[in-house]
């Protein structure tokens, strides 16, 4: 019997069994503090307060990496603006894009990052390829150019911006 056991049932059957001393009334010594234990119950167990942490293979994020629209709708833009970042193609360049014989007014990054290429107003538009809708990007050199997706048989709209009218007048 360990010592926890011993002092708890003293009340009654181990004082009739002769295993403890009495000294009055109130005081009651138990014979088995006085020996050593002997046995598996000689070493005091202690438990934890609390459960051990474990561990996870989860607790790791990557920040944003800020996709979406940079330019609104009507907005200006000169060459070098991002428009639009993205993964993956949800929206494509507009007219005379990635053509290599146009002037391009949109162009397409590695990673898929739509950006202008002439200076003008942004344009978000859907334009029919097949039985597939996409949404498309065009930069309009006007600022009442609303006309997107363009008819392909008639003459596109140039931009002059790279001339120096200037130097003409001089002339």
């Amino acid at each position: 019997m360990s010592l926890a056991r011993i002092t708890s049932g003293v009340s009654g059957n181990l004082l009739n069994m002769g295993m403890c001393l009495k000294f009055g009334k109130s005081s009651i010594i138990p014979l088995a503090t006085t020996l050593p234990l002997i046995g598996s119950d000689s070493m005091q167990k202690r438990f934890a307060t609390k459960r051990s942490g474990g561990s996870t293979k989860n607790g790791r994020d990557s920040a944003g990496r800020r996709l979406g629209a940079k330019k609104a709708q009507d907005e200006y833009v000169i060459p070098g603006n991002i428009i639009m970042r993205q993964r993956g193609t949800k929206f494509h360049p507009g007219e005379n894009a990635k053509n290599l014989f146009d002037f391009l007014n949109v162009g397409l990054g590695k990673d898929h990052t739509i950006y202008a290429l002439a200076p003008g107003y942004v344009r978000f538009h859907k334009q029919m390829f097949g039985n597939k809708e996409k949404r498309m990007i065009s930069v309009a050199l006007k600022k009442d150019d609303y006309n997107f997706p363009r008819n392909a048989d008639l003459p596109r709209q140039r931009g002059f911006f790279l001339i120096d009218y200037t130097k003409e007048a001089q002339i």
